[in-house]
C-alpha cells in the first residue's frame, strides 16, 4: 500500500486513486443508520465525524499516508475547496436524503421541503461537483464497480 500511496500522491490521478482504495483496508458493511440498509460495499470517515453531538477524529485517519494522498487528490481537484472529513465509498447505493453522501451520478432537487420535488442529474463520472448537501439528493444506480468521495464539514 506504500507505493500506492505515493503514486496516488506524486500523480493525484482517478487511476492511482483507485488503486490505493482498492488496498487500503475500509470496513466491509454498510452502514445502516444513515440511509438505510446496503447502503454501500465498503466505507470509511476520514478525519473528523460528527454525530449527535459527538465530535472525534475517525479511526480510518490512523492510516496517515492513504488519508493524506485521498486528501491530495480532492485538493488538486478542489484548490479553493475547505473540507474537514472525506467520506470514502465502494459501491454506494443510496436512495433519496439529505446531508449525506452521494456518488458517480447524483439527482439534485431543486427545492427542498415541498411533496414534488424537482431536480435535476448531474454527470460526476471522473469530475468533481461541489453542491449543498442539505438539499435531498440520491445516486444514481450504477453497474460495475464505483468508488465515491464526499468532502465536507460535519455537523454535530
Amino acid at each position: 500500500m506504500e507505493l500506492a500511496c505515493r503514486n496516488a500522491t506524486e500523480e493525484p490521478s482517478e487511476a492511482n486513486l483507485v488503486r490505493l482504495l482498492d488496498l487500503a483496508d475500509w470496513k466491509r458493511r454498510g452502514r445502516t443508520r444513515a440511509v438505510g440498509p446496503g447502503a454501500y460495499e465498503r466505507y470509511a470517515t476520514l478525519g473528523l465525524f460528527g454525530h449527535g453531538g459527538v465530535v472525534g477524529v475517525s479511526n480510518a485517519t490512523g492510516l496517515r499516508e492513504a488519508c493524506a494522498a485521498v486528501n491530495g487528490f480532492l485538493r488538486s481537484r478542489f484548490p479553493s475547496g475547505t473540507w474537514t472529513s472525506i467520506a470514502v465509498l465502494f459501491n454506494p447505493r443510496m436512495g433519496l436524503h439529505h446531508r449525506r453522501r452521494g456518488g458517480s451520478t447524483a439527482w439534485l432537487a431543486d427545492k427542498k421541503g415541498s411533496r414534488e420535488l424537482r431536480g435535476k442529474w448531474l454527470d460526476m463520472h471522473d469530475k468533481p461537483v461541489s453542491f449543498d448537501a442539505r438539499h435531498y439528493h440520491m445516486v444514481d444506480p450504477h453497474e460495475g464497480r464505483m468508488w465515491a468521495l464526499a468532502a465536507d464539514v460535519p455537523q454535530a
